[in-house]
């Protein structure tokens, strides 16, 4: 009896030991390293599910209303291995743990921001075209920001970025052509045409384009933190300068209005009279929030939301275009796909009237 007692003790200890392993392995090991990779290009397969209905299926498992409204999804690329930019000389190198962040929508493609989680290499963007949902071609971007945001000017035909330098929040701004004719054969990042420094928000974790205006994002922990408005000037430029230390490219700019939201918001995007919000922390379920919007509303907290629905974990950008919502998860990247809860390899595509109704 007592060997059989210590038996159990035994096999349940060693159970235990296995458990924490996994945990220790799935939620910090895998963000210490990158995986060797032998590949010379991005990969452009879904690093998960074998097909779209594949993923359906297991979404319908844990999310069955949501399943029913998706309308179709793109595959996220470069989550098995990445062209970057790495080293002294901005040789071309391979990364295996870029983290998908920010994502925009033009006229004829889609974006897709990511950043090297061990910060080995350079922030990138995936380009998409946005009929086929085809990979076409990756933009390293210069430094190693955490890229949490993306915007797309249709006036100007500018996107811009989420950035930071030196502790301080960025908006850097490219030009879709430039995006188009890059090549990162040439070994050298993506020039922006503007450059600020965000002197109201202490960071610039995501962003969106509405009304002639960048709509700038704090993620915070709290129950509360910030959304601030900076209006566009007629050339595209951020239009509200501090003139004290001017400079012609690194311009330190203000925020025209400030609103609050609650704590944990990953992603904005506004159409009309909505204001959306996407929400999520860790392994838990997110949230997309969809606020009535009004020109003297100052206060969009989870209590006043018209609309909140549940979504998988790790949701991070959402974007709003010709009728539909596009968003965009981080689960699938390598320092998180192996964590015990459901993995988005894609960017799911619903129809607003239908989430909303």
């Amino acid at each position: 009896m007592k060997r059989r007692t210590l038996l159990v003790h035994l096999l349940l200890c060693l159970l235990a030991a296995v458990l924490l392993f996994y945990l220790a392995y799935a939620f910090y090991l895998r963000g210490k390293r990158e995986p060797s990779t032998v590949r010379q290009t991005t990969n452009e397969q879904a690093v998960v599910y074998a097909s779209e209905k594949q993923m359906k299926r297991k979404l319908s498992l844990f999310f069955p209303q949501i399943a029913k409204k998706m309308k179709r999804s793109y595959v996220v690329p470069g989550m098995q291995a990445t062209e970057s930019l790495a080293g002294e000389f901005r040789a071309v190198s391979m990364c295996t743990s870029m983290t998908p962040q920010g994502m925009c929508v033009t006229e004829d493609y889609i974006l897709i921001s990511a950043y090297c989680y061990t910060h080995r290499h350079n922030s990138v963007l995936y380009l998409l075209d946005r009929v086929t949902g085809a990979y076409i071609k990756t933009i390293a971007l210069a430094g190693k920001a955490h890229v949490g945001g993306l915007a797309y000017d249709s006036r100007h035909r500018n996107v811009w970025v989420s950035g930071s330098s030196n502790e301080a929040a960025k908006a850097v701004c490219y030009t879709l052509d430039s995006i188009l004719d890059y090549d990162i054969s040439a070994g050298k990042p993506l020039r922006s045409v503007y450059n600020y420094t965000l002197s109201t928000i202490v960071r610039n974790s995501y962003l969106c384009y509405a009304d002639d205006a960048l709509l700038i994002g704090l993620f915070l922990t709290g129950k509360e933190s910030m959304l601030e408005w900076f209006y566009l000037a007629e050339n595209g430029a951020l239009r509200s300068q501090i003139s004290a230390n001017y400079n012609a490219y690194h311009e330190y700019v203000a925020t025209d209005l400030t609103v609050s939201t609650s704590g944990l918001i990953q992603g904005v995007a506004k159409e009309g009279d909505k204001l959306f919000l996407s929400k999520s922390c860790g392994p838990y379920d997110s949230v997309l929030q969809i606020h009535s919007f009004e020109e003297n509303k100052t206060s969009f907290m989870d209590s006043e939301a018209d609309v909140i629905l549940r979504l998988p974990q790790k949701l991070e950008q959402i974007c709003v275009a010709d009728g539909e919502v596009y968003c965009l998860f981080e689960s699938e990247a390598y320092a998180y796909r192996a964590q015990p809860a459901l993995v988005i390899d894609r960017i799911l595509v619903f129809d607003l009237a239908e989430l909303m109704a």
